[in-house]
């Protein structure tokens, strides 16, 4: 029972390392994002921010959902923090969801 307690502890410490060292080192790859003017996408403004992704208010006042996988990193509110802050312009191509809820919304061209 404690050698299972023991290797819990040791890979809870080596994922907050990994979450450490992407929080630090992480860029976006702006060769694979969408531009401003590409055909199909718009400009939306960061909303907030959660621990998983952005949610973001686009043009026709609907609100979408941008998870931070499509930005190609897993989270965390101190990394989303540093890439987009809230008011930031950015640049996706928006799907829409159903009539009340958010858009899901894509940044990267091959999604």
């Amino acid at each position: 029972m404690r050698m299972k307690a023991y290797r819990r502890e040791a890979m809870q410490r080596q994922y907050a390392q990994e979450l450490e060292d992407e929080e630090k080192y992480f860029q976006i790859d702006h060769e694979v994002m969408y531009k401003k003017g590409d055909p199909g996408t718009v400009e939306g403004i960061v909303r907030d921010h959660s621990t998983v992704g952005y949610f973001v208010t686009l043009p026709n006042k609907r609100e979408g959902f941008l998870a931070c996988s499509q930005l190609g990193c897993s989270g965390g509110i101190p990394l989303l923090k540093r890439l987009y802050k809230v008011g930031d312009e950015i640049t996706v191509r928006a799907e829409i969801v159903g009539d009340g809820g958010r858009d899901r919304l894509y940044t990267r061209k091959d999604s």
